[in-house]
C-alpha cells in the first residue's frame, strides 16, 4: 500500500499521475484527501483488491469513493468486471475503505487494474491503478 498526498481542495481535478508506472502505483487523490489502492493479488483462490480515501479539513463533503475492477483483453482494451461504491451513510465520513475479495473461477493468468473515482465536496477526479497480472480469472 502506497500513500499519496494531494494539495488543496481546488486542485482535485488537476492532480496528475507520474509518468512512470512504479511511481504511479497507488497514486490517486486530491483536495484535502489522500488515497491508497492495494495491489491486486491472488490469495488462496481469491482476488484481493480495494481502495481507501481519507480526508482532512473542510469542504470535502460529500465524500464518495467508487472503484471499478477492470480486466484486460488481449492487450487491446479493458472491460469493467465489477463496480463498487461507498454506501450513502459514509458520505459524511472523512475515511472510506472499500475492500472486495472476489472468488477466482480458475488459476488462468489475467491482467487487471482499478479505476478509482473520488468526489470530495464539489470536486471530482478519477485515476487508474497500474496493471497487475495474477493467476486468477474472475
Amino acid at each position: 500500500m502506497r500513500k499519496i498526498v494531494a494539495s488543496g481542495i481546488a486542485v482535485i481535478a488537476a492532480v496528475m499521475l507520474p509518468s512512470t508506472p512504479a511511481a504511479a502505483e497507488g497514486d490517486f487523490g486530491g483536495g484535502g484527501c489522500r488515497g491508497y489502492w492495494h495491489p491486486l493479488e491472488e490469495v488462496n483462490g481469491t482476488l484481493e483488491w480495494g481502495v481507501e480515501s481519507h480526508c482532512v479539513g473542510t469542504g470535502w463533503m460529500p465524500h464518495i469513493l467508487e472503484v471499478e475492477l477492470q480486466k484486460g483483453h488481449h492487450a487491446l482494451f479493458f472491460s469493467t468486471v465489477l463496480t463498487e461504491k461507498s454506501p450513502g451513510y459514509t458520505q459524511g465520513s472523512p475515511d472510506i475503505s472499500l475492500h472486495y475479495p472476489t472468488s477466482c473461477t480458475d488459476a488462468t493468468e489475467a491482467t487487471y487494474r482499478m479505476k478509482v473515482y473520488v468526489t470530495a465536496g464539489s470536486h471530482t477526479g478519477n485515476w487508474l491503478s497500474p496493471e497487475y497480472t495474477v493467476p486468477c480469472d474472475v
